[in-house]
């Protein structure tokens, strides 16, 4: 098991002249497959190449399809080894399982720090992040803020020009100083091919839900307090509060909770003015999002 070196293919050439065995290639691009496994025909090796998008098979190659629904039982095999969380019982291992949504490595990482992955972690211990969003590269600028963007938000849309009318929203919001609506619309197309972004009929969500929460986390982190009361309007006249107070609340498994919680109910939202908390919905459903995540700051 190993990533993919760049004299990959000169490797195989060597192992196909005379040597017996499987070569197992995690996150392969899919050139570097053709050439490979014409290197490996009749020869005594066995090919196994990782895909994290689906792609065409060939006639000579097999091809298992591992769904993520598919592999509950080997997450909470993981997650039955840490005694922290066998002390909390059964329905604590089932309810961070449902979390991991079927990834074995965020499972590992739930264990270790009993607690959901950072960006970073996701990034440097176990680089699931890139291999799902850019083929194991580190992800461009153009990529990073559309699904950092994307991520703050459970799901989004509900119908076609619902759909299309919040996608731009999220943009202008958050990424229409850096991004066209062409750069955005070209890596969610990039991301739904690689399932990353999941759409059923029109309405798409960041998947997993343990890489969506750490790149929500990672963004809420970066942005300009100043610039949240503007944000939260622009989201609630897109129809998007709730989406977004839901993606807020799960943040309470991230260590990043705190922060979060008191950049924005202290210094982004101006929950001290009792009009913005009273009035209409978007301040007291925010504040009952955010109380969760920092309790003692919510009561100053």
């Amino acid at each position: 098991y190993g990533d993919v070196p760049s004299d990959l293919v000169n490797f195989i050439a060597q192992l196909a002249d005379g040597f017996s065995g499987i070569v197992v290639v995690d996150d392969c691009p899919p050139e570097i497959h053709e050439k490979i496994v014409d290197l490996a025909t009749n020869s005594s090796l066995s090919i196994v190449s990782i895909f994290h998008q689906p792609e065409p098979a060939r006639k000579d190659t097999r091809c298992v399809e591992l769904k993520p629904e598919e592999m509950g039982d080997i997450v909470e095999n993981i997650l039955k080894g840490d005694s922290h969380l066998v002390s909390k019982g059964p329905s604590a291992i089932k309810a961070i399982a449902e979390f991991a949504k079927g990834f074995p490595q965020i499972a590992k990482l739930i264990t270790e720090f009993h607690r959901a992955p950072t960006l970073e972690e996701l990034r440097d211990r176990e680089p699931l992040a890139q291999k799902l969003l850019s083929r194991g590269e580190t992800p461009d600028k153009e990529t990073l803020l559309t699904m950092q963007a994307l991520s703050l938000f459970r799901t989004i849309g509900g119908g076609a020009s619902i759909l299309t009318k919040q996608l731009e929203a999220v943009r202008q919001i958050f990424c229409g100083e850096e991004l066209t609506e062409h750069e955005f619309l070209r890596t969610v197309a990039q991301q739904k091919k690689r399932e990353v972004i999941q759409q059923i009929a029109d309405t798409l969500m960041v998947v997993p839900r343990p890489l969506a929460v750490a790149l929500a986390a990672a963004f809420l982190e970066g942005f300009p307090s100043a610039r949240w009361r503007h944000a939260i309007d622009g989201i609630d006249a897109a129809g998007l509060l709730g989406a977004f107070a839901r993606r807020i609340e799960e943040l309470e498994f991230s260590d990043k909770a705190d922060e979060v919680g008191e950049l924005l109910l202290k210094r982004g939202l101006p929950f001290d003015d009792a009009e913005y908390l009273l009035s209409g919905t978007t301040g007291s459903r925010m504040f009952r999002a955010l109380t969760p995540l920092n309790p003692s700051a919510a009561t100053k």
